[in-house]
């Protein structure tokens, strides 16, 4: 296969695996970015056609569950990235975000809250305190936190990211879904009133067109809320954002 029909094979299957992947079609969208990944094999170490297989791919991985498949593809697209770009390029937070989810899911904790925190560093030298990429990693390192138990720190963090997305948007539902992380943390720590408060708030963020599953899962909850103040309300609630929780 000569240069150029390489190139095109590539351009084919990375087209034909993002249709799959739009419409659900996994096992297509496996098939087909398997293939622009042995592709993109060919075209050298640091090509970034090569990273951007191996990050569709992974990411591919990571929406079924598949961490362990999907945790070397995102390493290595790591490695190429920092080696093509620099290891404070912004595009290495991305990668160390998505990277630093797959551990989360796999409870591998430390590693999870090492990828985070450097992927936080990037971002703030790269743009500021006030940016979307800032509030991610934020949100990543305070949803890991709460998920420990670590709720005094988890606090803060949550709500600097709840500051940065009411300075880009407070009409947004990115409002709306971090005061619902943070009602579910002030929950588990027994303060049902400030709970019910900032639901209330997010609650009025409702929108046509918007997370409608979110805001039904948070009228829910306001419900719960305004009925009772004890521990029977967090156990209600852990199992309407989680069903199955106990």
């Amino acid at each position: 296969m000569s240069g150029e029909e390489g190139v095109q094979a590539w351009q084919d299957h990375q087209k034909s695996g993002k249709s799959a992947f739009t419409q659900g079609n996994y096992a297509e969208a496996e098939r087909s970015w398997s293939l622009a990944l042995s592709d993109a094999e060919n075209f050298g170490e640091n090509d970034p056609r090569l990273v951007r297989s191996l990050l569709d791919l992974a990411t591919l991985y990571q929406a079924q569950s598949k961490y362990s498949e999907a945790e070397p593809l995102f390493k290595r697209a790591l490695a190429i990235t920092e080696t093509v770009a620099g290891h404070d390029n912004p595009r290495v937070a991305v990668i160390l975000n998505n990277l630093g989810a797959v551990y989360h899911a796999q409870r591998q904790h430390w590693d999870a809250e090492a990828a985070y925190r450097r992927a936080l560093a990037i971002s703030i030298n790269t743009y500021g305190p006030f940016h979307l990429s800032v509030a991610t990693a934020f949100n990543n390192l305070a949803e890991l936190c709460r998920e420990q138990g670590r709720y005094l720190q988890a606090e803060p963090m949550y709500r600097y990211v709840l500051a940065v997305h009411e300075f880009l948007d407070p009409t947004s539902i990115s409002v709306a879904a971090v005061l619902n992380n943070l009602v579910f943390l002030l929950c588990a720590r027994g303060r049902y009133y400030e709970a019910k408060e900032l639901l209330q708030r997010a609650l009025t963020l409702e929108k046509p067109g918007t997370n409608q599953p979110l805001f039904e899962s948070m009228r829910k909850g306001y419900e719960l809320l305004a009925k009772r103040t004890d521990r029977g309300v967090w156990a209600s609630l852990k199992r309407l954002v989680k069903p199955g929780a106990k």
